[in-house]
């Protein structure tokens, strides 16, 4: 062996240990993964529907809520982005921002997104319309955290992405804007997008898709639902995501009869005090489950010799 194939066959294996010695292990299994708390959730939700209130996109009730998501992220440890983007009310611009609380994983991994929208709706003049968004959609946003707070204490593999997003009741603007101003390499690492909405009252958990081809991705989450299935006409910010290609699933808890958000949905009553905590408990733990699903059937992409470009450098000359 001459000498630049001996140091060839040591750089090797060097790269190999320091690739392995120095990347974080992957989550647990999914039945060893940490409790969701309901009642976190429920103090989150009752903050921002009661103490926030109205959290309209471009208002002072959103800036508030975005503030304080983004406290709380930080705090956990995440690393926070504010993406603002232009909205447009009766004519006159407004800014929006969507709140991206990022944890990293190893280099070459997948990313895996988990999002819920802080909007409500604008409330109407005459007061019969629009409110503070308790279960939409404080609620999702709520189990989104909890569920952040128990990740950041675990080491993982794959890069996780917990997002809130703004204007997903103005046509889902917020997450159209986050997904097309993602760059190409982003969207062909998303292994799959999480979305929550109006997830903290009845019985019925659900899975629901925008694509066909995403009830696969929806089932292999191995969550106990009692419904999976493609559900077009529910409009929320998993739709952007599949429109450009990446899976992705709605959760959403709901009762047994009437409208998927519940019987005052964009209402001034839906309030904190209608939000149950065991709805919240149940669907957060769901979204855990598929957090740890996803991070385990990740893998690493193949490593090519051009990460590695003194390796390859002709020693004999």
């Amino acid at each position: 062996m001459t000498s630049a194939q001996r140091y060839k066959a040591g750089a090797i294996v060097l790269a190999v240990l320091l690739f392995v010695l120095c990347a974080p292990q992957a989550l647990q299994s999914a039945d060893q993964a940490p409790q969701f708390d309901g009642a976190n959730a429920l103090a989150v939700a009752t903050y921002l529907a009661g103490d926030i209130g109205d959290r309209a996109a471009g208002t002072s009730g959103e800036e508030a809520a975005v503030a304080w998501l983004a406290e709380q992220f930080a705090d956990l440890g995440y690393e926070v982005e504010l993406q603002p983007f232009q909205i447009v009310r009766n004519a006159v611009p407004y800014t929006a921002t969507n709140v991206i609380a990022t944890k990293p994983g190893i280099a070459g991994y997948d990313t895996i997104t988990v999002g819920a929208h802080l909007d409500t709706v604008l409330r109407t003049p005459d007061g019969l319309f629009g409110g503070p968004g308790a279960n939409d959609n404080a609620s999702g946003t709520a189990i989104m955290l909890e569920s952040a707070r128990l990740l950041s204490t675990e080491s993982v593999s794959t890069t996780v992405k917990f997002i809130a997003f703004s204007a997903e009741e103005i046509g889902l603007t917020g997450s159209f804007y986050y997904v097309t101003h993602m760059r190409p390499i982003d969207r062909v690492r998303a292994m799959g997008m999480i979305n929550i909405d109006c997830a903290g009252l009845g019985d019925v958990l659900g899975l629901h898709v925008f694509r066909e081809q995403d009830l696969a991705f929806a089932e292999g989450l191995g969550i106990d639902a009692d419904v999976i299935s493609r559900a077009e006409f529910m409009f929320s910010d998993h739709i952007p995501f599949a429109v450009y290609g990446v899976p992705g699933v709605l959760v959403n808890h709901r009762p047994a009869t009437g409208h998927a958000c519940g019987p005052d949905y964009h209402k001034p009553e839906d309030t904190p005090d209608k939000l149950e905590q065991s709805a919240l408990a149940r669907a957060g733990a769901a979204v855990v489950t598929g957090i740890y699903a996803l991070s385990e059937q990740a893998q690493p992409y193949t490593v090519h010799w051009m990460h590695f470009p003194s390796v390859g450098r002709n020693f004999d000359n």
